[in-house]
């Protein structure tokens, strides 16, 4: 009966540990010591998933020690929680590695525990947000990467927080700021200027200078002008003379006189 008990839990036990893959167990940790931090990461023997790109760094652990090759690694090849410390015992580098590839959020911080920077990574390429801190914990960089490669715009800032400049970029090039052109107005002269809503007379019913011009200037294309109480005002015409037919018509006549009734100097 015991024997029987033993073997249904041996099976058990395999069973249940075939069902289950652990990708990190407790002795696929490393610890690594530098001179001046410390170094805690995973690795894994599983590698018969891994499809090596040669544009992509990858990350391995040999000899004691963390390499970071392109295209290729010799070694049991980062897999899982991956966290530096520095002596002080201050966070200096934390985030996960996926078959020797950074994936999601990572976070570096100065010494004095200040955040440095964090940003996202995609099968070891930086993509989506970024941000870049001063030592004071003022924002340094804002900005943005699709495929490792900065993209859209590109804010920094100094020390104090203030605002420098903003630049844009596409797929890792930047875009030259496009000068604008400035529309200069044409000053109009004063006297011509017309106010808008403005009566086209004042209060005494008597048109303005400009309209005065505009009266005046071709006596043949007069117009009458509103008043403000809404009646026309005209200007009064000239009444011409009535030439009377009826009336004779006398001429004057030169006095005649005769050459006999001259007198004569001689």
């Amino acid at each position: 009966m015991n024997k029987l008990f033993f073997i249904v839990v041996l099976l058990l036990s395999f069973a249940k540990g075939y069902g289950q893959k652990i990708d990190y167990p407790l002795n696929n940790r490393v610890t690594i010591n530098y001179q001046d931090y410390m170094v805690y990461a995973h690795f894994t023997r599983d590698e018969r998933t891994i499809h090596i790109d040669d544009d992509k760094y990858y990350y391995w652990f040999a000899y004691n020690d963390i390499k970071k090759t392109r295209g290729g690694y010799d070694g049991k090849i980062l897999h899982g929680l991956y966290t530096a410390f520095y002596m002080n015992k201050n966070l200096k580098e934390k985030g996960k590695f996926h078959y020797g590839l950074k994936k999601g959020e990572w976070k570096e911080w100065y010494r004095n525990g200040e955040l440095k920077g964090k940003g996202f990574y995609k099968k070891g390429e930086r993509n989506k947000s970024f941000t870049t801190y001063y030592n004071n914990g003022r924002v340094k960089q804002k900005g943005t990467y699709k495929k490792g490669l900065l993209n859209k715009k590109l804010k920094s800032y100094d020390s104090s927080g203030v605002w420098i400049k903003t630049e844009r970029y596409k797929k890792g090039v930047l875009v030259p700021q496009k000068v604008r052109a400035v529309k200069v107005k044409k000053r109009r002269s004063l006297f011509n200027k017309k106010k808008k809503n403005s009566p086209a007379v004042d209060s005494l019913g008597m048109p303005f200078k400009s309209e005065k011009k505009k009266f005046f200037r071709n006596p043949l294309k007069r117009k009458s002008v509103p008043v403000q109480s809404g009646v026309e005002q005209k200007k009064p015409k000239k009444e011409k003379k009535v030439k009377d037919k009826s009336a004779i018509r006398v001429r004057k006549l030169r006095k005649v006189v005769p050459a006999d009734t001259e007198k004569s100097n001689i």
